[in-house]
Parts: C-alpha cells; structure tokens; sequence
C-alpha cells in the first residue's frame, strides 16, 4: 500500500466520516484519523477496562525501569510499606523510593477504578461516588509524586520537574472510567490531532532547515523525503490500535503491518545519515549542527509516534528555538578535526 496519511484539510468539519484508501476514518481537527467504532453497551464495562489496561502499560513502558509493583502483591499493603520507606529515606534515595511510590499508586488507582467499572450496568449508569473518591485520593498522590518519575532515554535535566508526557499519559487510564464512550473517542480524536500537528510542525521546521542549507550542503537534500516518510509512518502509528490486525485481503493494514513500515523507515533513516556523518562537509559547525537537528526532529516524530501524543513542551521548544539560530546563522565556524 501507499503509506501517505490523508492530507490535512482544516475545511473539514469535526466528526465527519469518510472512508479513504478503504480505510474509515474521522475528520478532526484538520486531519482523518483511524475510526473504531465504539464498543456496544453490553461489551462496554470490558472495553473500558481494557483502555485503563493499555493506558497504565503505556505509562510503565515509557517511565523508568523497575518502577512496575510485583504481580499478586496486596497493593494496599504494598503502597503503605512503600510510603514508609519513602517518608524515611535519605535525601539520595528520595527520588527512587518516591518513583516507585507513584508507580504502586497508578497501579492501585486503576484497580479501584476496574472495579467501579465493573459494577456499573451500563454506558449511561454513575460509578459509585466512594470509588471515584478513593481512586482519585490515589491518583491525586501519585501525580504529587510523578516529579520523581524519569521517562527512559531522556535525562532529568530538573530533579523536581514532571516531565510532562508522563504527566499527560495518566489521562489514558482514568478518562475512560469517568467518561461515556462518545466523550471518551471525542477526547481521543482531540488528542491523536494535536499529536499530528506537532508532527506536521516538526516536519516542516526541519525540511525549512534542509533547505536554507542546500547551497552549502546540497547533501543533506536526500533528508527531504525521509521527513516526508516519516511523519506519514508517524500519523499510522499513533492512530493504529496494537490489537487492530488489518485486513491483507483489503490492503488495510493492521498494527503488526505499521511497526514494520516504521522500522523500515527508521532504518533508511540511520542509514542515510550515517553516509551524511561521513562527508567531508561536516568539517563546518553549521552543517553538523544540521544533521544533529535533523536527528532531533527524528526522535521528536517517532517519540510522539510511540506516546500517541505531543512530546514534551520545553524539549519541543528548544527544538524550534535551535533551528532558528541556524537558519538566523547564530551557530557557525570550523568544526575542531
């Protein structure tokens, strides 16, 4: 199949359905994102449980190893053992023992909030008001303490600062116990298209880079359409649903389909500015500091890809603040041999 998201078109209003390329999508905010249609009433306390399910695994995945409470553990006593230790710890320790406090906290949140769901008889009836209480008593706490948290692969460069798409993935798990179905999809929708259109930014800053360097470093010209490429693979990854299988006979692809378009993509990345790293053109700051924005922009794209959401304020800013400095020829000179 061609892997060329459907164009966006700021003309199309919010919650219209059209299928393209065989695929049933939603307009939102601009862009046609995948549609699944929302559970029936007598699936839906399974559904919900299921999306605070993916949700709290999200978290974990992208938060700091070791953070995960054991299986079959009474969490409650967990939680309390862990908030002594927390309480007493020596200031090193601090930060650790409060991460693995939040950590146990999200887990026990979403376990009270699983059972409420499931004393619910249907879309339209109220969780218990007791429930919501403890599990927000719960969440409310570990959000005091995600400051702790680090996210794998970015380092803390403020020891007390949340890092702010661990900050938003909670909402993954606990909108879909309090929300209906419809607000819940409608929040999705809201989100998946903001995440697109930091993509689409990233994407044109870092092809506004490409080329305002083209005469000095004509190169770096082949980066245009693996921008392109990978902003598409980008929007598939975020919109697709691991359990979606795809349809082959249809050409629809399935989740297993879009990881490996993704990798594939990111593999002709690394290669392409591998070949780049070796050109004598890298002698001059500017153009190195070319090849290393574009690598920014690489692991801002496929980083929203995997969160399904925008990355991280201030790593973002300083993204497009960095590129204007080298567009605007603040950085420059001869690159040390």
């Amino acid at each position: 199949m061609e892997w060329k998201h459907p164009a966006f078109d700021i003309y199309k209003k919010n919650g219209t359905r059209e299928t393209i390329a065989g695929i049933e999508r939603v307009w939102w905010g601009g862009y046609a994102i995948r549609y699944y249609e929302p559970p029936p009433v007598d699936a839906y306390t399974e559904a919900k449980i299921a999306f605070m399910e993916e949700g709290l695994e999200s978290f974990f995945r992208h938060a700091e190893s070791g953070i995960r409470p054991p299986k079959n553990k009474d969490l409650k006593s967990y939680v309390v053992t862990l908030r002594a230790e927390y309480d007493s710890a020596p200031i090193e320790e601090k930060r650790v023992r409060g991460a693995l406090l939040c950590g146990a906290l999200y887990r026990l949140a979403v376990d009270v909030l699983e059972t409420g769901v499931k004393q619910t008889e249907n879309r339209k009836s109220a969780m218990n008001s007791k429930v919501l209480q403890e599990a927000e008593t719960f969440l409310t706490k570990a959000n005091e303490l995600l400051k702790y948290v680090k996210r794998k692969g970015i380092p803390k460069t403020e020891p007390y600062q949340v890092d702010g798409v661990l900050d938003g993935i909670w909402g993954e798990f606990f909108q879909p116990a309090t929300l209906t179905t419809t607000l819940f999809h409608e929040h999705r929708f809201l989100r998946l298209a903001r995440a697109m259109k930091e993509v689409d930014n990233v994407r044109d800053k870092a092809k506004e880079l490409v080329e305002r360097r083209k005469v000095m470093f004509p190169e770096a010209e082949g980066y245009k359409k693996l921008i392109d490429d990978l902003s598409d693979i980008a929007k598939f990854r975020m919109e697709t649903l691991r359990r979606d299988l795809g349809d082959k006979e249809r050409g629809i692809p399935g989740f297993r389909d879009v990881f490996v378009r993704l990798s594939v993509v990111q593999e002709r990345w690394n290669k392409f500015e591998a070949e780049m790293r070796e050109s004598p053109r890298l002698k001059n700051e500017r153009n190195g500091a070319v090849i290393d924005q574009l690598r920014m922009a690489y692991r801002l794209i496929t980083s929203m890809a995997k969160i399904r959401a925008t990355e991280d304020h201030a790593i973002r800013q300083k993204y497009f603040r960095d590129c204007d400095d080298i567009i605007a020829g603040k950085t420059g000179g001869a690159r040390r041999a």
